[in-house]
């Protein structure tokens, strides 16, 4: 009796454990959400899966079979799922009463337009978009290392001739699971800037930029990212090391009494 309830409990072990990838970050700035401004916390790939603690308020968790991405609120326990139907929903939905709202706002003062924007609790963005949004990348010539051992160059991203990121690249192959996270790194960008960024450039709702670092050379992984806004460094995020670890299931599930919250104003990227 004793074997046959001792070999259950390892099959049910296995069964909800597997093998995948954990990579330990470090965040700092005025962006990351803690008192000093200090975040350690961890990155677990599983096959097609990506969780992301991006400090202790906030996780996100990338399904590339989707694709998908569950936006997981912490402090107050609840959680929203976007894809490309729900995106498409928002923006049938709210584009043409921004539209119209865009057009009864064009003759007032840029101050009743700035009020208005905060009333609306920055759920709606009503500044004009640009046509066009241009990406470059420039090559530094500067060499740097990563907190985990690996040698990095450093290139730079401007959008709109505005420095947005500093990213220091090394090869993926050069740490434990890198080909894996550069895999799921490339899906989820794209999946941001298909589904996410249609919002955005639509002018819809107020979207900040990727957490994915853009541009990154193939078979490269940015080991250190810095995200800029205004001039001024927002968040310094970097590689600490990897390794492979048994992962639980519950890693990649929402817990049970959060609650679910259709994607929509306010909701689509938890700032």
């Amino acid at each position: 009796m004793d074997r046959i309830v001792t070999t259950a409990l390892m099959l049910f072990t296995s069964a909800t454990l597997q093998a995948g990838i954990s990579v330990d970050i470090e965040s700092r700035g005025s962006g990351v959400g803690t008192d000093d401004g200090r975040f350690s916390g961890q990155m677990l790939i599983d096959q097609n899966r990506l969780r992301m603690d991006l400090d202790p308020a906030r996780s996100l968790i990338f399904l590339a079979a989707g694709p998908s991405v569950i936006l997981i609120n912490h402090t107050d326990h609840w959680f929203t799922e976007l894809d490309k139907e729900s995106a498409d929903a928002i923006a049938s939905s709210i584009d043409p009463v921004v539209s119209q709202l865009r057009e009864q706002l064009a003759n007032l003062p840029k101050e009743q337009r700035e009020w208005l924007t905060e009333m609306l609790g920055g759920t709606l963005d009503l500044s004009e978009k640009p046509a066009g949004e241009t990406m470059r990348l420039v090559e530094t010539g500067q060499l740097g290392k990563a907190p985990n051992g690996q040698e990095c160059r450093w290139l730079r991203v401007f959008k709109q001739d505005k420095l947005v990121q500093e990213n220091c690249v090394g090869p993926s192959s050069g740490m434990v699971g890198g080909k894996e996270l550069e895999a799921i790194l490339r899906t989820a960008a794209i999946f941001y800037k298909d589904v996410v960024g249609s919002l955005d450039s639509s002018g819809i709702l107020p979207i900040p930029d990727s957490p994915v670092p853009e541009m990154v050379p193939p078979g490269a992984l940015s080991l250190i990212s810095r995200f800029y806004l205004d001039g001024e460094i927002l968040t310094d995020t970097r590689i600490m090391g990897s390794r492979e670890l048994e992962i639980e299931e519950q890693a990649f599930q929402v817990p049970e009494d959060y609650a679910r919250r259709e994607p929509g104003p306010g909701l689509a990227i938890p700032n």
